[in-house]
């Protein structure tokens, strides 16, 4: 079996090369599975010139430079030429650690489900891709334990996989590509990753065609490290991308639009709906939006935080902080995840010319 380990770097920030490093110390530290051929490739998609060095002190790795920040572009590139000998191709992000036996556990279940008569070449359905769940770093910085808190919450990312605090394996209807091995020729017939999702959501377009032609699995067991922001601002931030993104794939893909995803834009056209009312004097609205927002998700986050054993430090005042830092980064990711949706709507931030060279690229 030949696979393709592949992380799409772009290094701008003393951060960013800290996180790389994490990473390909752990894919270098990562259990040889029993029968596979295995290439780690890097691709520098367009880091400045004088980050580069960290690409040509590693050994055990191949590199290749892409002038691109398009990650579906990146992603595409690394499928078709980087790994188009390969049986599997897998993506690792730039700010995740896998453990020692990560590969090992997705090869033992590619083949136990094999095994199991599931085999591509006797039924219509084969293995498309397979992953495992991340979750961020666990009693290292408060920031990192409200996070793990609020994802673990069952309203904490409106059903994403990207945070599952799942107890077993299951087939689900998306991947993160933030750590997942693809079946090589999987990816290619169906299209590849779309270069017109430049920064976020191309590994949720890319499940929606994989799925009409094979299963995805997500294992609950090894859990990988997503080390992804330090605070508030920038989670923010990518929250705002996200919810982009995620109408994006609405146009793309309208059953999409029947998803929980759809609820953010939504949910800001009746905010601003509830706070005209109140400067109009009529704030029942806003007060129902606030009493149904605090009672759905706020409490139940409160109580998990408070009498969870595994999320927050012994201490009760570790507790209280933590769920604290957990309430208000909820209130915050919903905000901006609903604010960059409904940007999406609107058609902003859009690169018309990479949807147009993508359109192209399908014609």
């Amino acid at each position: 079996m030949k696979i393709t380990v592949g992380v799409v770097a772009h290094i701008a920030s003393p951060r960013a090369q800290f996180l790389l490093e994490k990473t390909l110390n752990s894919l270098a530290n990562m259990k040889p599975a029993e029968g596979v051929e295995l290439k780690l490739i890097v691709l520098d998609n367009g880091s400045p010139s004088e980050n580069r060095q960290i690409f040509r002190d590693r050994t055990g790795f191949e590199f290749a430079r892409l002038e691109s920040r398009e990650i579906g572009a990146a992603r595409d590139y690394l499928t078709r030429i980087l790994a188009k000998d390969s049986e599997w191709c897998g993506f690792v992000d730039a700010d995740i650690e896998v453990p020692e036996g990560w590969l090992q556990s997705l090869v033992k279940r590619i083949r136990d489900i094999t095994s199991e008569g599931f085999s591509p070449s006797i039924i219509a359905a084969p293995i498309g891709a397979i992953a495992s769940v991340n979750r961020p770093p666990r009693n290292e910085t408060l920031f990192s334990d409200a996070l793990d808190l609020f994802l673990g919450s069952n309203l904490g990312q409106l059903g994403s996989t990207q945070a599952r605090q799942s107890k077993r394996a299951e087939k689900v209807s998306h991947l993160s590509a933030c750590a997942v091995l693809y079946r090589h020729s999987a990816l290619i017939d169906v299209g590849g990753f779309d270069p017109a999702f430049s920064f976020v959501c191309e590994d949720l377009e890319l499940s929606y065609r994989l799925r009409e032609k094979s299963r995805l699995f997500l294992l609950a067991e090894p859990v990988v490290t997503h080390r992804q922001d330090e605070s508030e601002w920038p989670w923010m931030k990518r929250m705002f991308r996200y919810g982009w993104g995620q109408i994006e794939v609405m146009r793309k893909h309208r059953r999409h639009a029947f998803s929980a995803k759809i609820l953010p834009p939504l949910a800001i056209i009746a905010l601003a709906a509830a706070l005209s009312a109140s400067f109009e004097g009529k704030p029942q609205l806003l007060l129902l939006m606030l009493v149904a927002y605090f009672g759905l998700i706020l409490v139940p986050l409160a109580l998990r935080g408070f009498f969870g054993r595994r999320y927050n430090a012994p201490a009760m005042n570790g507790r209280i902080l933590t769920t604290m830092r957990a309430m208000s980064l909820a209130i915050a990711t919903h905000l901006a995840y609903g604010l960059g949706s409904f940007a999406g709507v609107l058609g902003l931030f859009r690169n018309e010319s990479v949807i147009q060279r993508s359109d192209a690229r399908s014609g």
